[in-house]
């Protein structure tokens, strides 16, 4: 018996195969060496959209209630808009363009759930990824993800993904 039970369970470890969890896409600045000597960066107020996940899970931009399936159009129409500043860049392979200075604040209470949280994550993601999909589209003619290193680059040098995240409150 304990031969037939040691044979099913090799059977089962051999033939299980393990999930493929796949985390945040995010490229974090490097690490500091001293919090003393980091010089705080000066940010506009009108280049700000700040997104707040409070205790009830509700979303707030800018201090209004947003339901979670119109904020990754509120993301796009800030970037895409007159709201934030913008700088004139020469990009390789798209010349100049203006490139958005616009900065996505991201607070959340410490008693808002997880779910919450990614789903804010999620509109961020779909937001930005639009974006650069219609960049793609209108200088490439093709969707961002079908494009080489090189273009990849370029998109992302137009349509940068700053977001900046505090610590829960």
């Amino acid at each position: 018996m304990a031969d037939v039970a040691f044979l099913l369970l090799t059977f089962f470890l051999v033939a299980t195969t393990m999930g493929d969890d796949r985390g945040i896409a995010r490229l974090l600045s490097p690490v500091q060496q001293s919090i003393d000597k980091a010089k705080p960066i000066e940010v506009k107020r009108r280049n700000v959209l700040q997104i707040f996940i409070d205790g009830s899970d509700r979303t707030l931009v800018d201090e209004r209630p947003v339901a979670i399936d119109e904020l990754a159009w509120v993301i796009e129409n800030f970037i895409r808009g007159d709201g934030p500043e913008r700088e004139t860049e020469q990009i390789e392979l798209l010349g100049p363009y203006d490139v958005s200075r616009g900065v996505i604040s991201l607070r959340s209470d410490s008693r808002a759930s997880y779910d919450a949280y990614i789903a804010v994550q999620n509109a961020l993601t779909r937001a930005f990824g639009q974006l650069r999909n219609e960049l793609a589209t209108r200088k490439f003619s093709r969707r961002f993800t079908e494009l080489d290193h090189a273009r990849r680059d370029a998109v992302r040098r137009a349509i940068p993904m700053r977001i900046s995240e505090s610590e829960p409150k």
